[in-house]
């Protein structure tokens, strides 16, 4: 037997070259292997020279790409961190420049600057595509040409995903600044004006004609041009009360309170006290609600301007329903208080007739 050198590997005497590591083996007699070191136990674990080269060059390599993969990691980082920070700023511009509140107070500055320098074919382009149809330029500019006023002051006081409501201070000259509203939908990405006043005009006209199916048609399109007016509702209310068409009128007329409550309009206090007497006569005589009438008659006579205006029929139609639901005394209180404000023959009457009901006589 012939034992390598390098390796210990006990090969036939016949060879020339160890099977193991191919070291060439002395000819004639065989080399002695080297001893074991007691101290080394794990000697016969030794790599040849070869595998010992090759171990160490991958043991290189592997550290080598372990530093390279940790290099790209932070570059990587780097890179994502540069990323979110440039989309972050981005993002910043890109709402800035998109705010709704900062779009709508644009738009509104240049309608209102449109409107005071008599440019009212570029006022005009800022409606809405329902109002220009309904509402032709040459309509348009009437009774807008020649009145001198400036604005200042606008500011936005209601704003959902698709409206908003700007109000604003307008001065005419010889008359004291007053506060105003202007109404804006979102139409095509961009924000436009749903003015629907000729509309509006046209229907208080039809009404005072005495032609109430003209004027539930106006009121109608005025509605669709700005669902979110109360004036617009105010009027449909009135229309269908006109036709008598009564769970309509309840519909509407609670519909044009309760924008009237949640939006700024134009809406006055003596048409909030016509909305309500509607809503309160639909409710006793035609619907039989007398519970939901005396609350109507309530709101106008608790309101301030109720104090004075209309007091006299909101007293009397109050006092009708309470004697309906059998509240006599109260109705009696009605009717003393209505003998104090109310002065046209045909009330005084009925006051003496509803009287003389009472069980007691007063």
């Amino acid at each position: 037997m012939k034992v390598c050198g390098h390796c210990s590997l006990h090969n036939s005497a016949a060879k020339n070259y160890c099977d193991r590591c191919g070291a060439p083996l002395a000819p004639g007699s065989a080399p002695t292997a080297r001893p074991h070191s007691a101290a080394s136990p794990a000697s016969d674990l030794v790599l040849p020279r070869t595998e010992s080269a090759h171990s160490a060059l991958s043991a290189r390599a592997e550290s080598s790409a372990a530093d390279l993969r940790r290099r790209d990691r932070r570059q990587n980082l780097y890179f994502l961190l540069a990323l979110l920070a440039l989309a972050a700023g981005g993002g910043a511009v890109y709402l800035d420049r998109h705010d709704p509140a900062r779009e709508v107070l644009a738009v509104a500055g240049q309608y209102l600057d449109a409107l005071s320098r008599q440019d009212l074919p570029a006022a005009y382009g800022l409606l809405t595509t329902a109002a220009q149809a309904h509402c032709p330029e040459a309509d348009f500019r009437t009774g807008r040409e020649g009145a001198a006023w400036t604005w200042s002051d606008a500011r936005i006081v209601r704003l959902e995903s698709d409206a908003a409501t700007v109000k604003y201070l307008l001065r005419v000259p010889g008359q004291p600044p007053r506060e105003d509203f202007l109404a804006f939908q979102r139409e095509g990405g961009r924000w436009r004006r749903p003015h629907n006043g000729q509309m509006l005009q046209k229907a208080q006209d039809a009404l005072d004609r005495s032609n109430p199916d003209l004027a539930l048609i106006l009121a109608q399109e005025a509605v669709r041009i700005d669902p979110r007016d109360p004036a617009a509702r105010a009027f449909l209310c009135e229309a269908v009360y006109s036709r008598g068409i009564a769970a309509e009128t309840e519909r509407q007329c609670l519909q044009a309170l309760d924008l009237s409550a949640r939006q700024p309009s134009q809406l006055s206090a003596k048409s909030l006290r016509n909305i309500r007497a509607i809503l309160g006569d639909t409710y006793k005589n035609s619907l039989h609600k007398y519970p939901e009438a005396l609350a109507q008659y309530d709101a106008m006579l608790a309101s301030p301007e109720g104090a004075a205006a209309g007091r006299c029929e909101a007293l009397l139609a109050s006092a009708d329903t309470r004697l309906a639901l059998g509240r006599d005394s109260e109705a009696g209180q009605d009717l003393r208080a209505a003998a104090g404000c109310c002065a046209k023959p045909a009330d005084l009457d009925f006051i003496r007739q509803r009287q003389a009901r009472l069980p007691s006589g007063r």
